[in-house]
């Protein structure tokens, strides 16, 4: 099964570009973490690539 990204419309297009990139990194990396730590790694690394 292929991720899937959504997110909703916003008024502010550079706030919209940057929610799709970081959600999109989100589908790219490992997400099958159960681990609260791990589970903030992945926030990290997906804010840092947005």
């Amino acid at each position: 099964m292929q991720p899937r990204v959504e997110v909703r419309n916003r008024e502010n297009e550079a706030y919209l570009a940057r929610t799709l990139i970081h959600e999109y990194a989100h589908a790219l990396l490992p997400f099958d973490v159960g681990d609260d730590t791990e589970r903030a790694k992945r926030e990290v690394e997906a804010e840092a690539v947005a």
